[in-house]
């Protein structure tokens, strides 16, 4: 991800809260999801967190 509004030194800017991501809309249709990578819509504690997603 780049372009999203640098914020040094953490990453990214983060992902809003309330932002809908393609994860959360299969699992309303009954999919399995995961992660793996480099997430970079948040650093640790923020809201775009991808623990906190």
């Amino acid at each position: 991800m780049r372009g999203n509004m640098e914020r040094p030194p953490e990453e990214q800017h983060p992902l809003k809260g309330e932002a809908i991501t393609i994860a959360e809309i299969f699992k309303q249709a009954g999919y399995s999801t995961g992660a793996f990578g480099k997430w970079r819509l948040g650093y640790p504690g923020s809201e775009g967190n991808s623990n906190n997603q």
